[in-house]
C-alpha cells in the first residue's frame, strides 16, 4: 500500500506545472550578483568559473599540439590565468569580483560572465606586477 502511494504521489507530482520551470530571458548581470546571490553561492559559482578556465587550459593544450603555431598564445594566455587563479580561494575570488562590481556601477547591466572575467584578468595583472 505505501509503495501504491508513493508512486501516485510521484505521479502526480510531475504532472504539476513548476512556477519557475520557463528559463529566465535575462542574462545574469552585475546588479543581481550583488543584491540576489547569497555569499555561498557566489563562491559556488567562482568554483565552477575556475574548473572552466582549468579545462579550457587543458583543451589549449591539446589544441597546441595539433597547430602550434596558431595556439600558443592562447594557451600561454590560459595557463597565465589558471596559475594565477590557481594560488585563489573560491571566497577571495568572489571578494574581488564582489569588489570590481560595486565599484562601477555603471557595468550593473552587464553579462555577468563578462563582468567576472574582467576582475579576475585585472587582479591577476597586478599579482604578475608585484
Amino acid at each position: 500500500m505505501f509503495k501504491l502511494m508513493s508512486v501516485a504521489s510521484l505521479a502526480l507530482l510531475c504532472c504539476l506545472p513548476c512556477g519557475n520551470a520557463q528559463p529566465s530571458r535575462e542574462t545574469l548581470n552585475g546588479q543581481e550578483w550583488l543584491e540576489r546571490w547569497p555569499e555561498v553561492i557566489k563562491h559556488t559559482y567562482m568554483a565552477g568559473y575556475s574548473s572552466g578556465y582549468q579545462e579550457a587550459a587543458l583543451m589549449a593544450q591539446l589544441a597546441l599540439r595539433a597547430r602550434p603555431s596558431e595556439s600558443k598564445r592562447i594557451f600561454d594566455a590560459l595557463k597565465s590565468r589558471h596559475d594565477c587563479q590557481h594560488e585563489m580561494t573560491a571566497g577571495q575570488e568572489a571578494a574581488i569580483v564582489d569588489k570590481a562590481i560595486r565599484g562601477h556601477p555603471e557595468t550593473w547591466d552587464q553579462d555577468l560572465s563578462g563582468l567576472v572575467s574582467n576582475a579576475l584578468w585585472k587582479a591577476c595583472a597586478s599579482r604578475q606586477e608585484k
